[in-house]
């Protein structure tokens, strides 16, 4: 499997690999970076976008970041996580 999406936020970063499953990984304050856990993340995991994917056809087909959002576009709609970076 391959990545062939990469994004860079200031502390996070994402990837799209295979049919659409996001990935992502860094600082995960205020739950950035959309994983089950709350914790700093020094490895790709998979985010909890997959268990909505699991029910329905969703494949992300593109993802931005920046230093306080993450923003994932899907195949069937658009999701924006804005987070306050305070």
């Amino acid at each position: 499997m391959y990545a062939w999406k990469i994004a860079a936020g200031h502390s996070h970063s994402a990837a799209i690999v295979g049919h659409g499953d996001l990935y992502m990984w860094g600082c995960n304050l205020d739950h950035r970076l959309m994983i089950q856990s709350h914790e700093n993340q020094y490895l790709p995991a998979l985010t909890e976008l997959n268990a909505i994917k699991a029910d329905e056809s969703l494949d992300v087909v593109d993802v931005a970041l920046g230093v306080g959002h993450s923003a994932v576009i899907t195949s069937k709609r658009f999701f924006l996580k804005i987070i306050n970076d305070e």
